[in-house]
């Protein structure tokens, strides 16, 4: 590889980066050319080197009272601050979700290859005995120390063993649970009470269970509808009077009529025998 014409620095420093790259890209080290460590991107004396730099690195940090990786205050009885210890608990969960999610494929425990115990669906027996007793010694271990026993950090509040940042975590979770459990409770009664307005049984069939019924457009165009206007069934609960245009069908009903074009054919045999793969009762 020819060297670029000029001398300055930033010239330099494009060539350095031109030869590094070429290097990584055909598998040398990307400091001297010589062969690299596998799957790593340098060779094996300096990659020592580095890992030496970065150890001195971080106990020089250390000493100094800052995080490892950073300049900032370090979190309370830790070595990282409070935005590394969530960026390596980060690659921690996605490192064990790939992991757990292969072996769950294979049918196997996430945590030892074992084969599932009967009605589990994660763990061996082995390993739910074992974790569940690790898990009890763990939160045991970090009462007595004084810590938050769900995650080993800040001392617990008054009158509870987690610390205010979990327990705040808790109940914030506990209301959002809270709101999607109301939001779908509402937009059943919302869907119940329309339902029963426009008939509260399919126009064609007579089917009359809530949870097979929807409204259908009787002039077609449902789709662009919803994304014109919103949901339908808060536009016609919100509605002072029933408004037209609409009718109650089964989900049965209401796919026949979509492909037999807004006509719902559903007692006709031919279609059904057609669109539903059924036979003419004798």
């Amino acid at each position: 590889m020819n060297k670029p014409i000029g001398t300055s620095a930033d010239g330099r420093a494009r060539y350095q980066k031109i030869v590094r790259d070429h290097r990584q890209a055909v598998g040398l080290c990307r400091d001297c050319g010589g062969e690299a460590v596998p799957n790593r991107t340098l060779c094996r004396e300096h990659l020592e080197a580095t890992r030496d730099r970065a150890k001195r690195r971080r106990a020089a940090r250390t000493m100094q009272g800052v995080c490892e990786r950073c300049d900032r205050l370090p979190q309370s009885g830790r070595r990282l601050c409070e935005q590394h210890i969530a960026d390596q608990n980060a690659r921690a969960r996605r490192s064990s979700s790939k992991r757990r999610i292969a072996r769950l494929n294979k049918g196997q425990c996430v945590l030892c290859d074992g084969t599932l115990a009967a009605g589990d669906t994660s763990y061996c027996g082995k390993c739910r005995r074992s974790r569940t007793g690790a898990d009890v010694r763990k939160r045991a271990l970090r009462a007595r120390r004084g810590l938050c026993a769900k995650c080993g950090g800040d001392p617990p509040v008054a009158g509870a063993r987690w610390c205010a940042s979990c327990c705040e975590e808790k109940r914030a979770y506990r209301r959002a649970k809270h709101r999607r459990e109301a939001r779908r409770r509402r937009e059943r009664e919302i869907r119940r009470v329309v339902i029963n307005r426009y008939g509260g049984r399919c126009a064609c069939c007579g089917e009359s269970a809530i949870d097979a019924l929807v409204i259908d457009h009787v002039r077609g165009g449902g789709t662009s509808d919803r994304k014109r206007n919103g949901n339908i069934y808060r536009r016609l609960f919100k509605a002072a009077r029933r408004q037209g245009g609409f009718r109650v069908l089964c989900d049965t009903c209401n796919h026949i009529a979509h492909v037999h074009g807004r006509r719902c054919t559903c007692q006709d045999d031919a279609t059904r025998r057609d669109v539903m793969g059924t036979k003419k009762k004798p």
